[in-house]
């Protein structure tokens, strides 16, 4: 393989690892607002998408860019020693998550 084909290859695989980070990350606060219109937001249904959030925000960025879940597990950590209610947690997180898309478009 040419030093051009190489980088060519290389490129379009940084295109497609971008994609596919805003498409999870994309989907990821979509799932974290239905959980805030959700009217029987309980604590368990908060945690477990907490954890699946947490989850999901390491398998998109790990090999992207670490950087973000670094900042994801700093916002997890913070709401968790903060008296923050449920609905205050996903949405804390959610803010996060556009804020990292709107950094990435």
């Amino acid at each position: 393989m040419s030093w051009t084909s190489n980088t060519m290859s290389r490129s379009a695989t940084q295109k497609n690892l971008h994609e596919s980070t805003l498409n999870h990350l994309l989907q990821l606060a979509k799932d974290g607002a239905d959980v805030l219109r959700n009217p029987s937001q309980s604590k368990e249904l908060v945690d477990s998408w907490l954890r699946y959030s947490e989850k999901v925000v390491e398998l998109a960025t790990k090999e992207y860019d670490p950087n973000i879940y670094l900042g994801y597990l700093r916002i997890l950590l913070a709401i968790q020693q903060k008296n923050f209610s449920p609905a205050q947690k996903v949405k804390t997180c959610v803010d996060y998550i556009l804020e990292v898309l709107s950094m990435l478009s």
